[in-house]
């Protein structure tokens, strides 16, 4: 069925409430979903802000609610439960911003079987104990643009619908299936439990290097005994895995003992031609999805 589209700023006075006061429950709440993991994931609701995230999330997802300020322009989105007209003062508030575009919505957190996505997915990208906020947006964001199918996050990683986070993802957190699970050893009961399949599996981690190799030489000539072969070799289409550690301490040693880890790693060392510069997790974690997306038939 057709999802219907309505343009928020066309709706009549008596389709939407008016907010004035910084003090109204409603913007409490918005606040917490902001604020309180706990209260964001009890609630499986999440704050976004910014027309284009909005936007965007809207195609996917049906808001709880959407916020407009007296400076919107025309906002295309699903109908939403509530339309508010706010103030400044209170989409400054409710996003945490000092200048916020006009526009805000409480969005349904997405919910997956962890079976069916990993059955479904030729390649996760995996993420061990990822704490910036920042670096998580950006690495859901390069995973969708690129074309991974979905992300699994293990053990204490921040969580991926985090204001911050979403903005950094800018609405990819919505449309790429994300899922937490424990370590990698009950991520392999998971895969074991689906369709037979061969397992390609990288790690990179911030505590290895590899001299002056070429690391996308290292990628198809380090993991991989053999040539792979032709798309019309594979029994069954094979399951890409990346992992890749927490920014300061790398791949956790629990997952360092998992039969998932490669016996002989892919741990990699970006080349930098300035000695005291650096690449971060979600630069590398780009450039590897990049490289690796080649690695298997399409």
């Amino acid at each position: 069925m057709k999802k219907r589209i309505v343009n928020v700023l066309s709706q009549k006075r008596d389709q939407y409430t008016t907010l004035t006061s910084l003090q109204n429950e409603f913007v409490k709440h918005l606040v917490r979903l902001r604020e309180d993991n706990k209260y964001r994931n009890e609630s499986k609701r999440a704050l976004i802000a910014g027309k284009k995230i909005v936007t965007e999330v809207s195609k996917v997802v049906v808001p709880h609610s959407v916020l407009f300020g007296p400076n919107a322009e025309e906002l295309q989105v699903q109908p939403s439960t509530s339309i508010f007209k706010v103030t400044p003062e209170i989409m400054k508030k409710v996003t945490g911003l000092v200048e916020p575009e006009p526009y805000a919505a409480e969005v349904p957190l997405p919910s997956y079987n962890e079976q069916d996505v990993i059955s479904s997915s030729k390649r996760i990208l995996v993420l061990d104990a990822i704490k910036d906020p920042g670096n998580m947006g950006t690495l859901i964001r390069s995973a969708f643009g690129i074309g991974w199918d979905s992300c699994v996050l293990l053990g204490d990683c921040v969580d991926p619908f985090n204001f911050k986070a979403i903005s950094s993802a800018k609405g990819a957190s919505f449309a790429l299936p994300i899922i937490k699970i424990r370590t990698l050893d009950e991520m392999a009961k998971i895969i074991a439990g689906s369709k037979p399949r061969t397992v390609l599996s990288f790690v990179s981690t911030p505590n290895s290097k590899i001299g002056e190799k070429n690391y996308e030489q290292l990628i198809y000539q380090g993991i991989f005994p053999q040539p792979l072969p032709p798309q019309n070799r594979w029994k069954n289409p094979p399951l890409l895995l990346l992992t890749l550690g927490n920014e300061s301490h790398g791949v956790s040693e629990v997952n360092q003992n998992s039969k998932l880890f490669p016996s002989a790693p892919l741990t990699i060392e970006m080349k930098r031609t300035n000695p005291g510069g650096s690449i971060n997790v979600a630069s590398a974690g780009a450039i590897l999805m990049q490289s690796l997306y080649r690695a298997i038939p399409e």
